[in-house]
């Protein structure tokens, strides 16, 4: 396939910062998970659990997919640099000047570089626990 895997290693960190958004809700939202009237104590009950954890699900289940595809991107990546010694090389260097421009502006990157003495062997995968649910 004729795709610049730098924009796919980028793609992957979108989808790893959007997996952690999803848990900050999923956070949020188990807070009023709690038993009580939603009325009087902002709490919910009843239909009112039912609901809620209806949306931490969808929440769970977004964070989960969100997660999943950002690893299969990394390993894209890798099985791409394993097999390319040149792609490797230039994702390096790719990775190199985005780090140091984020840097620049001050700003953190939060992007994996690979390993300097071995390129091939790849972007360290994140490592993601599932998401907690109801």
């Amino acid at each position: 396939m004729e795709v610049d895997i730098f924009d796919v290693l980028i793609g992957a960190d979108i989808l790893t910062d959007l997996g952690t958004s999803y848990g900050e809700s999923i956070s949020t939202i188990s807070g009023t998970a709690s038993p009580g009237d939603v009325f009087e104590t902002g709490t919910v009950s009843g239909p009112w659990s039912s609901m809620v954890n209806g949306i931490w699900n969808c929440l769970a289940d977004s964070q989960n997919n969100c997660n999943d595809t950002g690893r299969t991107l990394v390993r894209y990546v890798n099985t791409v640099c394993a097999q390319d010694a040149s792609a490797a090389a230039d994702l390096q260097q790719e990775i190199d000047e985005y780090i140091q421009a984020s840097q620049n502006s001050g700003t953190d990157p939060g992007l994996p570089s690979l390993d300097p003495n071995n390129p091939g062997n790849g972007v360290p995968e994140p490592d993601y626990d599932p998401a907690d649910r109801p």
